[in-house]
């Protein structure tokens, strides 16, 4: 990554200016649009090299400290313990700096630095320049200082405050540059760095280099002190106004003329804009004056361009502050967006037929929603979340109507029940922290911790009581009503600023319209590892309940914890702009849908949400058993848009092709399915069981998202030539596992105590309870963190009593990890196989890579349970105990980390590892053993390897086209089937050939098996497509 130098100017409340100018990492990434990023270089040609003295330079290396002629004062409440010391921990160029940390918590502390008396010169000005950073910055709570004295060093001399800072960041060496200071010519003066707080052993301030210098100046100094426009970006085809600042740098008063003169040119150096004027109003001594030159400028082309502003006045005695130099980068604005599946658009009012600015106060008449609904002790004005505010009408969002909204003082709104909301009084008074600052961890859509999203100007914002608040107000009659919300009067979290004028609404229109409008947005904020102003940190747009629509007008780009940007650059938010967003019904319906495995159901049931503006006129779910296709219409509907669909009763074995439709109730009645180009696209899933299969696959889900452990499974199946189910246990809330499997197969690779572990351990239970001495159950189950999460609960609980009573084994505490003490990174250890295993062999270690195995005991079944179970008496055992962590020993060496149980009735084998966290060969070796524990016969190895080697399928990964070569096979009408890693059907076909091209181009990118149903029996390959 590059780190690029910032310069911005600033305005502290004294009205002096300053500069600081900061490192920023990987600011911007590229971006292949036609937005190009730029870092914005001032270059200071005012800097006085022929009248610059020094007069002051401290690096803090000498062997003192403070060093000589400099007064540390340690006041405030805790007036003993930490102060201004010296450190070699944190510096910036050479060995030392200046160190400041809080003491003791909860005792405000203010540490005075000073420097020496400083002679400014006659006929001068003076510059401070040095460096800063923090370090535990996030206990930050009190500002830092910069003060002047002209008189002494008693703290009530020091009048002039020339610095502030209440931040946490920068957590990194930052410059900052003060070069607008009082007038001190002719006078001895002394500085003073103030940290203050009360965090208590942490943030510390820490300061390095520290100079101050003088520049001669005369009667006639008039120079360019600051370019406020052209600002960092400027849109292409719009019009900009030079703007800049003049300052009196001089010792006598100015009343001539001075000439003022801008040229902007590209990187060809081209000239594109120049102006030229006259000042005739006259400057004070050390007054300064904002001036606009009467032309604009109107960028017509993308890229950087330099603005140089200077001025000219007969007599100056000092022409090095002169000239400022500053570039600029012209940006592609987008004006429009939209629309989103559901038919949101936004327009802002660069565009024709945007809206009209027109801002909307209510901070003197609105209700506060920080404030509202409960008798609050306390004003929370950082990461709260009001509660439900009305609007005073029913507001149409997504096809759903609101009647009330959850406002974020962050900048952002929520119009459904959500994870955030804590409601008062509530527990450690969370009520008062449940906003959410995180903007930018997920993309606008995709956000899917935040429902019904209305991001404003969603940034991690601070209102400070007495100064800000968050306003609602509902205006109007039916059917124009509109309710505004207004956050008011806010700052940054982060960083300094000149002012806390931060403000900015959202009017929301009964017709379902919403005008985002921004009064406020640049109130001098640095300080901070990222830029706040004008939106560089921020998002903006709106998503749907199910996160899978919506719209960004503007996104913050985080990689990796690092700052990158905004996307696009050309919509970062000027003073004064309007952006409407407004849904026109020019769509299909949009469906939201979670998919659907293999059940033991014979009688499905499907939900689905079908969204649409003008709402549903007709909905279907389409199914086809292998005798084309059948209707049904749903069987209840929920409101506000969840259909529900029941299928008459379908046998076992039976594959169940399906599709949903629905029309809208436009006069075009806009059609959609699901999926999209249905039904030459359709989702599957079996009716289970399938007859003849003796071996199910209970697989965890979504806990199991990659497919890691899906794939382990599978893969050693497949190689066995093994027919067998698969089922989600994690997709559906109740379910039994038939008597007709011989084995079943199960992992929960993310295990909790949840009402899903509780009822699979039931599902188990009942299955091993239908063995028998003549047909024993078959069960295999590995899950890390299963035995942890049992630990604790009442005996009553299922997944303790499947444990315990069936599995015969229990949590040994801590036993969180058997590897290394209380680690949960993932490390390298082994177990090894012990006596009497019958899985692994005694003596032979087997390698693990693995974040949190369980310690367990094995035994009979504890008194409590053994009325409940066959044959208590018999002991479990294990397998596999602990042997290597990753320095040695593991540090549960020795104990048991899986358990098998022969009951005569079932067999059970139970492992804390998961089964990815073994190496391939260990994995097969697990599974094979297993199989021929459980007295399960399969086709061998080497005859499934002769009988895959006749099948060639080609490209493999494929780009949607492959080529399937059946070799020696007798071909009529063969079947073949592409499932996905979910165990679904996606595609099906009956081939007549030996040679076959397939094509699959309609599917989603991803591995899924091809079954081939061929004259010796079922064939299956992995394929993979791109």
């Amino acid at each position: 990554m590059h780190e690029h130098a910032f310069a911005e100017l600033k305005k502290p409340a004294c009205g002096c200016f300053y500069v600081t100018i900061k490192n920023y990492k990987n600011k911007h990434m590229k971006i292949t649009k036609l937005i190009t990023v730029l870092v914005m270089l001032i270059f200071f040609n005012i800097i006085n090299v022929n009248a610059q003295t020094n007069l002051l330079t401290e690096d803090f290396e000498s062997a003192t400290f403070p060093p000589t002629g400099w007064t540390v004062l340690n006041l405030g409440d805790q007036t003993s313990g930490e102060t201004w010391m010296q450190t070699a921990s944190y510096h910036h160029e050479s060995s030392f700096a200046a160190f400041s940390q809080d003491g003791e918590s909860g005792y405000a502390m203010e540490e005075w630095l000073i420097t020496p008396a400083i002679s400014v010169p006659a006929n001068s000005y003076i510059e401070i320049n040095f460096w800063q950073m923090f370090a535990w910055a996030n206990y930050s709570d009190g500002p830092e200082y910069i003060r002047i004295s002209a008189s002494g060093i008693n703290p009530d001399d020091f009048t002039d405050e020339v610095y502030s800072i209440n931040s946490d960041e920068p957590v990194t060496w930052a410059e900052v540059l003060l070069n607008n200071l009082p007038d001190y010519a002719g006078q001895t003066i002394y500085i003073a760095f103030i940290h203050t707080s009360a965090a208590g052993y942490a943030d510390a301030w820490i300061l390095d280099d520290i100079s101050v210098d003088s520049y001669e100046t005369g009667a006639a100094d008039v120079g360019v002190l600051s370019v406020e426009s052209p600002e960092e970006y400027t849109f292409i085809n719009t019009e900009v106004y030079p703007t800049f600042t003049i300052k009196n740098f001089g010792t006598a008063d100015i009343t001539d003329n001075i000439q003022l003169n801008c040229e902007i040119r590209d990187t060809s150096d081209v000239l594109a804009y120049s102006a030229l004027s006259t000042y005739s109003s006259g400057l004070l001594i050390g007054e300064t004056d904002q001036i606009s030159f009467a032309g604009a400028w109107t960028p017509d082309e993308i890229g950087i361009y330099s603005v140089k502003i200077w001025t000219v006045l007969t007599g100056d005695v000092n022409t090095a502050n002169d000239t400022l130099i500053t570039q600029t980068e012209v940006v592609q604005h987008y004006g429009t967006g939209g629309p989103d599946a559901f038919g949101y658009n936004w327009i802002d009012n660069y565009e024709t037929g945007g809206p009209v600015y027109n801002w909307i106060e209510i901070s003197g008449t609105g209700e506060s929603s920080i404030q509202y609904g409960f008798p609050y002790p306390y004003y929370y004005g950082d990461d709260n979340l009001s509660a439900p505010v009305p609007f005073g009408f029913s507001f149409p969002f997504y096809g759903i109507n609101r009647d009330s909204m959850y406002i974020d003082t962050n900048g952002e709104i929520l119009l459904a029940d959500n994870t955030w909301y804590n409601e008062y009084p509530g527990a450690y008074q969370n009520w008062g922290s449940d906003g959410n600052m995180f903007n930018y961890i997920m993309p606008i859509p995709g956000n899917t911790s935040m429902p019904a999203l209305v991001s404003v100007f969603w940034d991690d914002l601070i209102v400070d009581e007495n100064i800000g608040d968050v306003y609602f107000q509902t205006f109007g009659s039916e059917p124009n009503r509109y309710c505004v919300v207004e956050w008011y009067n806010l700052r940054f979290r982060y960083g300094t600023v000149e002012d806390t004028t931060l403000t900015f609404e959202v009017i929301f229109h009964e017709n379902g319209d919403m005008i985002f409008q921004y009064k406020n947005v640049k109130i001098g904020q640095t300080g901070s590892v990222c830029p706040h102003d004008n939106g560089q940190s921020t998002t903006i747009g709106i998503q749907n309940d199910t996160y899978n629509i919506g719209l960004s007008y503007l996104f913050e780009l985080v990689q990796d914890g690092a700052y990158i940007g905004v996307d696009p650059i050309g919509n970062l938010i000027q003073n004064g702009t309007a952006v409407k967003f407004y849904a026109e019904d020019n769509q299909a319906p949009f469906f939201t849908y979670e998919g659907k495995g293999n059940t033991f159901d014979n009688t499905p049931e499907f939900n689905i949400i079908i969204t649409d503006m003008s709402g549903i006129r007709y909905d279907s779910l389409y199914y086809n058993t292998g005798s084309g296709w059948q209707a049904v219409s749903h069987s209840v509907f929920e409101e506000p848009n969840i259909y529900y669909y029941e299928l008459p009763e379908i046998p076992n074995s039976t594959i169940v092709n399906y599709y949903f439709a629905a029309d809208d109730n436009t006069g075009e009645h806009y059609r959609g399915t699901y999926p999209a180009n249905a039904p030459d696209s359709y989702l599957s899933f079996k009716i289970l069981p399938v007859t003849g299969t003796k071996v199910l696959l209970a697989y965890a889900g979504d806990q199991d998202d990659d497919s890691l452990e899906y794939n382990k499974y599978t893969g050693v199946l497949d190689s066995l030539n093994i027919n067998y189910d698969v089922y989600n246990w994690n997709e559906y809330d109740d379910y039994e596992f038939t008597s007709n499997y011989e084995v079943i197969f199960a992992y929960a690779n993310s295990a909790s105590s949840s009402y899903k572990h509780d009822t699979l351990s039931l599902a188990f239970m009942d299955y091993l309870d239908t063995g028998t001495t003549e047909n024993p159950k078959n069960l295999f189950f590995a899950s890390d963190d299963f035995s942890y999460s049992v630990s604790g609960w009442p005996n009553s609980k299922p997944m303790r009593k499947f444990e315990e009573a069936y599995l015969r084994s229990w949590h040994v505490p801590p036993g969180s990890n058997g590897l290394v003490y209380n680690g949960y990174e993932y490390v390298n250890g082994s177990v090894i196989g012990v006596a009497g295993t019958p899985i692994g062999t005694e003596g032979v270690e087997m390698p693990v890579y693995a974040n949190s195995p369980d310690v367990i005991n094995n035994g009979t079944c504890p008194s409590w349970y053994e009325d409940d179970v066959v044959n208590p008496e018999i002991s479990s055992s294990p397998a596999f105990i602990f042997e290597d962590g990753p320095t040695g020993q593991a540090d549960a060496y020795h104990y048991s980390c899986s358990s098998w149980l022969d009951n005569l009735i079932y067999k059970s084998f139970f492992m804390t590892f998961d089964l990815s966290q073994f190496n391939d060969n260990d994995i097969n070796t697990i599974i094979i053993d297993a199989l021929d524990w459980f007295e399960f016969s399969y086709v061998n190895i080497e005859q499934q390897k002769k009988i895959i080697d006749n099948i060639n399928i080609y490209p493999n990964p494929s780009n949607g086209t492959f080529n399937l070569d059946l070799i020696n096979y007798n071909i009529e009408n063969t079947l073949i089937e592409l499932v996905n890693v979910q165990g679904q059907v996606v595609f099906a076909q009956t081939i007549t050939n030996n040679n076959n091209t397939i094509n699959v181009s309609k599917l989603d990118k991803g591995l899924y098996f091809i079954k081939i149903h061929t004259d010796t029996g079922l064939k299956i390959k992995k394929i993979i497509i791109n």
